[in-house]
């Protein structure tokens, strides 16, 4: 075990790549040490999502402009073009409406990724670099790192 300080949006990065090799055959000892850090991070985790509440408030507001600003077709409905909302570019009701939704919660958008550049004491348990998955990218090496113990 070892305690490591790491940024809260880590954390967050680090419990979804845990969460991806849960679908995944692995070996026990990462197994064991994936369900101990992600039970160790749970209680960050639990907060990390609290303080991103707001911005779940204005994902939908944003769809509700969306939806209300986008072209319609014949019975109303908004009309969507490969999982976008069709005629939102060069909608000036659309741009008022949308900076109008950004300069109220641009505040929050502030606090909450200054809350989560803040760094937070973990006491990870370690896994062994043999024990990690065999087939893994850089990045989710990268993002398991604190976990893995310095073989020096």
């Amino acid at each position: 075990m070892a305690k490591k300080m790491i940024q809260k949006i880590e954390v967050q990065a680090l419990s979804q790549i845990l969460q991806k090799f849960a679908e995944e055959k692995v070996s026990r000892r990462f197994a064991y040490s994936a369900v101990k850090n992600r039970m160790r991070m749970q209680e960050e985790l639990g907060a990390i999502q609290e303080v991103m509440k707001p911005l779940t408030e204005f994902d939908v507001k944003r769809l509700e402009i969306c939806k209300e600003c986008a072209k319609k077709d014949e019975t109303g409905t908004p009309i969507m073009i490969d999982g976008k909302y069709a005629g939102l570019d060069g909608n000036d009701e659309f741009k008022i409406k949308f900076s109008a939704l950004k300069d109220e919660f641009d505040p929050i958008v502030e606090e909450v990724n200054r809350i989560l550049q803040e760094k937070v004491e973990i006491d990870f348990y370690e896994v062994d670099l043999e024990d990690l998955p065999d087939k893994m990218t850089l990045a989710e090496v990268e993002l398991l790192m604190p976990l893995i113990k310095d073989p020096e």
